[in-house]
C-alpha cells in the first residue's frame, strides 16, 4: 500500500503571513522511516513548507496516489490551527473518499476521541506513539485483516456508530527506534533560525519523549 504523509499547511489558501517551517518534519520523518521496513511506498508532503493551498494538496495526493495518508496533528516546533487541520482532512475526504486517513502526534486521548467522533472524514487516531502503530496499522489494512486491527494497541476508529478504543501503546526504549527518514524531504529547504551563529543548520534528536509541565497535586 502507498502512504502519503501530509503536513497541514497554515491556512486553506497556503498564505503563511510571511512564517516559514524551521526544522524538518521529525516525528513524520520518523513514522516513515518505519513504514518504509516493511512498506517501501511512502513520501512525505509538507504543505506548510510549500505554502500549498487545499487544491494544491489534491493535486499533489492525485499525482502520488496513496491508499492511506497520514496526518501528524502535531510536529516538532511548529503549530498549526488545529480548525485548519481538521478543515483540510475533511477537504481531502471529500475529494477523494477512498482514501484512509490517520491522524497522529496527539497524546491526548479526550481529544483524540472528540476528533473521531466528531469527524467522519478521520478513519483512525494513533494512541500513543506512531512508529509502531502506524505500520502495524497498514500491515492490517493491506491484509484487510479485521481482526488484526481489532487487537492492534494504539487505535480509537469508528466501527459504525460504536467508537473502539484498543488502548494507548507507549514505545518504552526510544533506542529501538529508526532514526528518522530524513532522505523523504529536502533537509536544506528548511532555514536557521535568524540568530543561531553564522546560520547553521541543525536538526532535532530527541532523546525522551512527555512534558516536563505536569500537573501535580500537592498537600500542605
Amino acid at each position: 500500500m502507498k502512504t502519503l504523509l501530509l503536513l497541514p499547511p497554515l491556512s486553506k489558501n497556503g498564505n503563511n503571513n510571511g512564517l516559514i517551517p524551521r526544522f524538518a518534519p521529525y516525528i513524520s520523518a520518523s513514522v516513515a522511516a518505519h513504514i518504509k521496513k516493511s512498506f517501501s511506498s511512502v513520501a512525505i508532503f509538507d504543505a506548510f513548507l510549500e505554502k500549498a493551498s487545499f487544491q494544491d494538496i489534491i493535486l499533489k495526493i492525485n499525482k502520488y496516489r496513496p491508499d492511506i495518508i497520514g496526518v501528524p496533528l502535531v510536529e516538532v516546533n511548529r503549530e498549526v490551527p488545529m480548525e485548519t487541520i481538521l478543515s483540510m482532512i475533511q477537504y481531502v475526504k471529500t475529494n477523494n473518499p477512498e482514501n484512509i486517513i490517520v491522524v497522529f502526534g496527539s497524546k491526548d486521548l479526550g481529544l483524540l476521541l472528540s476528533y473521531i467522533e466528531q469527524n467522519d472524514s478521520i478513519d483512525y487516531c494513533i494512541a500513543g506513539d506512531p512508529e509502531e502503530i502506524v505500520p502495524d496499522l497498514i500491515k492490517a489494512l493491506d491484509q484487510n485483516d479485521q481482526s488484526k486491527i481489532r487487537t492492534t494497541e494504539g487505535l480509537i476508529y469508528k466501527n459504525g456508530n460504536k467508537i473502539v478504543f484498543t488502548g494507548e501503546r507507549i514505545v518504552n526504549d526510544l533506542d529501538q527506534l529508526e532514526f528518522p527518514a530524513w532522505d523523504l524531504v529536502t533537509l536544506n529547504n528548511y532555514s536557521p533560525l535568524p540568530h543561531r551563529y553564522n546560520n547553521i543548520k541543525f536538526y532535532p534528536l530527541t532523546s525522551s519523549r512527555g512534558c516536563c509541565y505536569i500537573k501535580t497535586n500537592t498537600e500542605n
